[in-house]
């Protein structure tokens, strides 16, 4: 190496110029001792470097398939999330439609519900006047058959009162002489244990408390 160093310091210089004129044949000459002379280490050192080489071209390698990789799971995650994306609107809408035919099917029932109530308050309505109706017809009829009753038990009443005057007209003609008439068997005194006669104003529970009684005293 200093060999080289002389050569080139010893060399003429170009005028005006950095360079110098180097005799080639004894630089090639001084480059050969030199590379026959270099160490092992520096041979260790050439495949030290090119083996760093094959590793930062695999590392490059690699990079670029950490780069694709990267690109590719780019795309892929877009579109997972475009996916994802789809996925809610769709649910989204699903929703809403699942709200509007709920909606929907609330008014109808809503709408049912009251239909169901309106014919069951008209039924009952009918049921309730066809109730008063029939106790009506029923309260009239009692009313007509009572009042059959109550001239039936007044013609009665009339005839035993007729009965008990002939009773004592006969009663009051006979003549007194001779033996002692039998002892009559007193009457039902019907005329003095007769009710009440019933009016207009007389309640159906009275009318038929009065007519039982009235038939009670006939029978005894």
């Amino acid at each position: 190496m200093d060999q080289i160093e002389d050569l080139i310091l010893t060399s003429a210089n170009i005028p005006f110029t950095p360079w110098v004129m180097v005799n080639a044949d004894r630089l090639v000459v001084l480059m050969d001792a030199l590379r026959d002379c270099m160490p092992e280490e520096i041979e260790a050192a050439k495949e030290i470097v090119a083996e760093q080489d094959h590793m930062l071209e695999q590392t490059r390698q690699q990079a670029i398939a950490l780069l694709q990789d990267a690109h590719n799971n780019r795309d892929r995650i877009l579109s997972e999330s475009e996916l994802m994306g789809a996925i809610r609107e769709e649910a989204n809408r699903t929703r809403l439609q699942l709200i509007h035919e709920l909606e929907s099917l609330k008014q109808e029932t809503y709408a049912e519900a009251e239909a169901v109530r309106h014919d069951a308050l008209e039924e009952a309505e009918a049921i309730r006047a066809s109730a008063r109706q029939y106790a009506s017809d029923v309260l009239n009829e009692t009313e007509a058959r009572l009042g059959d009753m109550h001239n039936q038990v007044r013609n009665g009443v009339q005839q035993l009162n007729d009965v008990r005057s002939q009773d004592n007209m006969v009663r009051g003609n006979s003549p007194s002489v001779g033996k002692r008439p039998a002892r009559r068997q007193p009457r039902a005194k019907i005329a003095s244990q007769q009710p009440p006669l019933m009016s207009s104003h007389t309640s159906s529970d009275e009318q038929v408390q009065l007519a039982l009684r009235l038939l009670n005293q006939r029978d005894r």
